[in-house]
């Protein structure tokens, strides 16, 4: 009962602040297809990523991209500071945590500095929510205090509920109910009308607490709230709770009527998941009413749902509720079938886990698959009982040792396989927690003594001796770059070391980072990166390393030797990834090269080889070069 009220009112997140407006979006689009200034068009490529926010991600990022992109060109901090803000919301969806943190950060820094309140704001909120889905509580309940000072401070009573509703959540993920519900009525008056979000959070609190009453009042009020506000994701989600409260109730009639009313809302909102999770309900319910005819229907239908939208991590809540209306239906052998691929699934979900919560999921998991079992054994004699009515006794006895003997060899088999997938996750578990130390070893120790080196160095500058002496100044500057450069190698290699494999997101941002370090002291020369990949793409660690080191050897080339005023850094995809750097450079003969020795460029073709990858050159004289690598 606990857990599906609390999903459902974790979906509310949501409600606050979205709304379907499809119109609205393809008017946006259609306006980048015309001649409009930068500054209009960052800032709608920045309204199209936060209108996209809950329902495609990758929108988020190609359309906040190109704001970021665009806005660094023609510098325009306030477009900058917004398209930071959405990419932090992109990475918070994935689960980056790297790249969150810089992203928010980012945010945070920009609107600090340009006196923006409200993406400092927004910012906070947003990562006090991740911290949530995080577990870190303690961190996220401060967060949202600071936020609800801030919005009494400005006057904002809006802000205020929202703040006031999020430290609600907070107490109702610790299933502390009673706070909860205390804040969520303090945000209640915060405006002239209650909002139906925290109407709804009310009453998933009081049915996780068993009172029924109060939870039927309070969702039935959120649900006419949202129906004056045409509000029809907070309308759905509430009767979503309701059926649940019904459910627990054993009130099935009134439960399936109510589930079926949000099912039909759904169609006009976005939001798979919680449509998936109506259908299945209504397929449970259906079960208990002893209908599996119609609790097959909607649950073939939910199931077609999660696979067609790739909604992964409800398919085996709908295997379940096919397996009990298979049951229901006397049909054995399909509910055996459905029960065994849900096991499949815990198997999945089991090793998709993070290694930090291994032990629980372990445990979780292990208690799971007995119960599995069982009902497997259960349904298997069942069937044979079926068999039983139809045959003489000696058959029965037969058949009887054979079913035994299966399910023995079936509980081994599983057994040793289960043996065999917690081995494995150790096996990585270990490794992960090697690359961690070794990783933590090389910025605390040799990390930590370059950049000593380093800062002696640097103090040199200060002594009046070395000052006079030019072979001295010499050999110091060129120490300086050579400890300057280490280290910048040895915090990519931590970089590649510290992860088990790198998003192609990820490592575009690693070398544009790398690009605006390396050229910030040079103004006569600009560069772009032009990313064709709009889907997630990964790399392997030692890829990704021996890719950077060999962009970085072509940027110092480049800078040195090339006289150009600009860089230009490609990805595309076609059978293999292929990177370009190219420049507008004076170029140089390449039968020329070819015949001396360019150890710089070996170098960078035996990297290439390393990873199975190819390297060209190209130049044209007084037309620039280019270097082509695949992967």
């Amino acid at each position: 009962m606990r857990p599906k009220l609390c999903l459902a009112a974790l979906m509310l997140f949501f409600s606050l602040s979205s709304s379907s407006q499809p119109a609205y979006i393809d008017s946006l689009e259609n306006v980048l297809k015309t001649d409009i200034p930068d500054t209009s068009r960052i800032n709608i490529l920045n309204e199209l990523a936060e209108k996209y926010r809950y329902s495609n991600p990758e929108k988020i990022y190609q359309y906040s991209h190109s704001a970021r992109a665009k806005a660094l060109t023609i510098a325009f901090a306030a477009g900058l500071t917004r398209s930071m803000y959405n990419l932090a919301i992109y990475y918070e969806t994935y689960r980056n945590e790297d790249s969150l943190q810089y992203y928010f950060e980012k945010s945070l820094h920009l609107s600090d500095s340009l006196g923006d309140k409200k993406y400092h704001t927004l910012t906070m909120n947003s990562r006090g929510l991740y911290l949530i889905s995080k577990r870190r509580f303690e961190e996220a309940v401060n967060i949202f205090y600071d936020v609800l000072r801030s919005h009494e401070e400005a006057g904002n009573p809006y802000g205020e509920m929202a703040a006031l509703n999020n430290i609600g959540l907070v107490f109702m993920e610790l299933h502390q109910y009673a706070k909860a519900i205390s804040n969520f009525k303090k945000a209640l008056p915060k405006i002239p009308e209650p909002h139906p979000v925290v109407l709804n959070n009310i009453g998933s609190c009081y049915g996780s607490l068993s009172r029924y009453d109060s939870a039927e009042y309070f969702v039935t009020w959120g649900i006419e709230r949202a129906r004056a506000t045409n509000n029809l994701h907070a309308e759905a989600n509430g009767l979503h709770i309701l059926g649940t409260v019904y459910e627990s109730a054993d009130d099935y009639d009134r439960a399936l009527e109510t589930f079926l009313t949000a099912e039909k809302i759904r169609e006009k909102v976005p939001g798979t998941a919680m449509q998936i999770a109506d259908l299945t309900n209504i397929s449970n319910i259906y079960a208990k009413l002893k209908n599996p005819s119609k609790g097959i229907e909607y649950g073939n239908r939910a199931l077609k749902l999660a696979e067609d939208d790739q909604v992964d991590y409800k398919v085996e809540n709908v295997y379940e509720a096919l397996a009990l209306n298979y049951v229901a239906a006397g049909n054995f052998q399909q509910a055996t079938e459905l029960y065994r691929k849900w096991g499949v699934e815990k198997d999945s979900s089991y090793a998709k886990a993070q290694s930090e919560a291994l032990a629980e999921m372990q445990t979780k998991y292990e208690t799971e698959k007995k119960e599995q079992e069982i009902q497997i054994r259960d349904l298997q004699l069942a069937e044979q009982a079926l068999l039983i009515q139809q045959k003489n006794l000696q058959l029965y006895a037969f058949i009887g040792g054979v079913v035994v003997l299966l399910i023995l060899l079936y509980l081994g088999y599983n057994r040793l396989k289960l043996q065999r997938r917690v081995q494995q996750l150790e096996l990585v578990q270990k490794i992960q927690s090697e690359r961690e130390r070794i990783s933590s070893d090389l910025h605390d120790h040799v990390g930590a003594q370059l950049t000593s080196i380093l800062s002696g160095l640097q103090i040199t500058d200060q002594i009046e001796g070395f000052k006079k002496d030019e072979e001295v100044q010499k050999i110091v500057s060129s120490l300086k770059a050579d400890a300057q450069d280490t280290l910048t190698s040895l915090r990519d290699s931590i970089w590649s070391l510290h992860q088990s494999e790198i998003t192609l997101a990820d490592f575009v941002d690693h070398i544009e980072r790398y690009l605006s370090s390396t050229l910030k002291y040079r103004p006569d020369l600009s560069f772009e990166i032009i990313n064709h990949i709009a889907y997630p793409y990964k790399l392997a660690p030692r890829e990704a390393l021996n890719i950077t080191r060999v962009v970085q050897e072509s940027i110092q080339n480049i800078t040195k030797h090339s006289q150009a005023r600009r860089i230009i850094l490609d990805l595309s995809l076609k059978d293999s990834l292929v990177i370009k750097i190219s420049d507008d450079g004076v170029g140089f003969d390449t039968e020329a090269m070819a015949k001396g020795e360019h150890y710089g460029i070996e170098n960078m073709k035996r990297r290439m080889e390393e990873i199975g990858g190819g390297f060209s050159i190209s130049s044209v004289k007084d037309q620039g070069s280019t270097i082509s690598l695949t992967v």
